[in-house]
């Protein structure tokens, strides 16, 4: 009897220890914006603004596959309607001497941050090789639920967390007419334009 009371109350213990320790490690990770503010980019500064949303793209690896998305992304996120609509960065799980390197050789202009030893990764609650989270007043408001969710998915599913669903469709129409002016020019987008015409608006084929 003494044996059985002696086990369940180990059980018990155990169980409000592990619960404790729970709460500790939630209640004490960093602030990965506070985090994010404290890490020097590689290329050009991050300045966040505290009445723009913002969009950070978490990557564990610069190579293969995953080389091909950050650029990708990179491209993405050099619009100038991002650029002017929210603050953006790129975070990658490596050292900072070879993400300075890729940034200075494609010139990115786009906040890029090492994390080489998974801060941010902790910070941040990670779950994919790339993984997409949303802030708006430096406090998390959406984040990434389908890992093979193309760039156009997570872009609108953000803004209109963000800014509400029409604004959203505002902007990302607007990111749409930026891509055809910059691949057609103003006469070919407008004759389109005035057509109804939809070719696909994703100049990155992701």
């Amino acid at each position: 009897m003494f044996r059985w009371k002696g086990l369940f109350l180990g059980v018990f213990v155990a169980v409000g220890l592990l619960s404790a320790w729970g709460i500790w490690r939630v209640t004490h990770l960093p602030d990965p914006v506070a985090l994010l503010n404290r890490t020097l980019s590689v290329s050009v500064p991050l300045k966040l603004r505290k009445d723009k949303p913002l969009l950070v793209l978490y990557f564990r690896t610069c190579e293969g596959c995953e080389l091909s998305w950050l650029l990708s992304w990179a491209k993405v996120l050099e619009a100038r309607t991002w650029r002017q609509t929210m603050d953006c960065a790129l975070v990658v799980r490596t050292e900072s001497a070879a993400l300075r390197k890729l940034a200075q050789q494609h010139r990115w202009r786009v906040p890029a941050l090492a994390d080489p030893k998974g801060r941010l990764e902790k910070a941040l609650g990670v779950r994919y090789d790339r993984h997409a989270f949303g802030f708006v007043q430096g406090k998390l408001v959406w984040q990434q639920e389908n890992p093979e969710a193309s760039q156009s998915e997570i872009l609108q599913a953000f803004l209109a967390v963000a800014f509400g669903r029409q604004k959203a469709r505002s902007l990302y129409d607007a990111w749409v007419r930026e891509l055809r002016l910059a691949a057609w020019g103003k006469e070919v987008t407008e004759q389109i334009e005035r057509h109804g015409g939809h070719p696909s608006p994703n100049a990155t084929g992701r």
